[in-house]
């Protein structure tokens, strides 16, 4: 991952650039997390399939 920031004034605007990698990765454990939190009806704690987490 590669972020630079450049800087105005009071403003800075940050470019953050990430291999699909990463982004997947980031992705997939953030879905796994929500995953173990929810509750979804039909399924237990950490139990319902991706698809389906993503719907809600």
């Amino acid at each position: 991952m590669n972020v630079t920031v450049e800087r105005v004034e009071n403003e800075a605007t940050l470019k953050i650039t990430a291999s699909a990698a990463e982004v997947n990765a980031g992705y997939k454990k953030a879905v796994q997390k929500i995953a173990d939190q929810a509750n979804i009806p039909g399924f237990r704690k950490g139990k319902a399939p991706r698809a389906i987490i993503e719907m809600h």
